[in-house]
This record gives structure tokens, C-alpha cells and sequence, in this order.
């Protein structure tokens, strides 16, 4: 089992909801921080994803509880598929929240090549497709190197 700090458990003491994602999806319910290190631990992702889906189902549950949302996306930065379906969807869910505190996705860069361009022009390409809030956020790889993947979520959980 993968090792779990203090400060990890104490920012994530309510759980994580966790959506596993490549050709298909799977949600876990509310994970405690030592599940979700054991579930990454037993599962592999294989690329090329269509990760709108399972976003617009967690953005649809979002949107009905009226409660803040923090999304963290983990992507190797390449071959995002349907794009313009990706887009959509984040523009659309900004038009069903109360304020811009409501809701960030934050993409995690896991791999050290350059991201494809559709990633690095999400953000602007959210807000073009009519956004109402800035809520795509990027964390590179160069980032997560150096302040450390658990620092990096728990940065992001604390900003928020």
C-alpha cells in the first residue's frame, strides 16, 4: 500500500469522490485518502479519453446539490477526444452556478512532454465558448515535480 501523509488525510478528511476514466468510467463513492492510494495503486489508465461523460454527470450531480466542487483531472496532456464536446460542457455547466467560487477543474499534467495544444488553450477556449466564470485551471508537470503531487491536491483543496 502506498504511503499517506497526515497533511493528506487532514485535507481530505470528508473523502474524495473518485471517476476512473478511459474507454469507460467508474465512480467510487466517497473515498477516505488511504482507498483512493489503493484504488490508483490496482488500476491503469490506457489514453485517449473521452473524459466528457463522466464530467457532465459529476457537473449535473454539482449543480443539483448547489455545493462548491473542486475537480481535479489527471491527463497525460495528449489526444484529447472530443474536444469541442469538452468545451461545451465546462461553458455550459459555468452558466448553472451562482459565482465563480463555485467551481474549479483543475487539469494535472502528469507527463513531462509538451501538452497537446488543445489542452494548452482549454481555458481560453472555455471562456470564448461563453463561460460565465474562469474555472479551468492547469497544474504542469513541471509544477507537480516540484511541489509534489500531495502538496500540489492539497494546495488545490486549500484555495478554494
Amino acid at each position: 500500500m502506498l504511503p499517506v501523509s497526515k497533511e493528506f488525510v487532514d485535507a481530505f478528511k470528508k473523502g474524495i469522490r473518485l471517476v476512473m476514466f478511459d474507454a469507460g468510467y467508474d465512480v467510487y463513492g466517497t473515498c477516505s485518502p488511504i482507498e483512493l492510494a489503493h484504488i490508483f495503486q490496482q488500476n491503469k489508465s490506457g489514453g485517449g479519453t473521452n473524459l466528457t461523460p463522466p464530467l457532465r454527470e459529476e457537473l449535473k450531480r454539482k449543480i443539483v446539490s448547489g455545493k462548491p466542487l473542486i475537480i481535479c483531472i489527471f491527463t497525460d496532456g495528449e489526444n484529447m477526444c472530443h474536444y469541442d464536446d469538452l468545451r461545451e460542457c465546462i461553458a455550459e455547466a459555468t452558466q448553472a452556478i451562482p459565482g465563480k467560487y463555485d467551481l474549479a477543474i483543475h487539469f494535472f499534467i502528469v507527463n513531462p512532454e509538451e501538452p497537446d495544444r488543445e489542452v494548452r488553450t482549454l481555458k481560453s477556449d472555455v471562456m470564448a465558448a461563453g463561460a460565465k466564470f474562469d474555472v479551468v485551471h492547469m497544474k504542469s508537470f513541471r509544477e507537480i515535480e516540484q511541489r509534489g503531487l500531495i502538496n500540489t491536491l492539497i494546495d488545490v483543496a486549500s484555495s478554494n
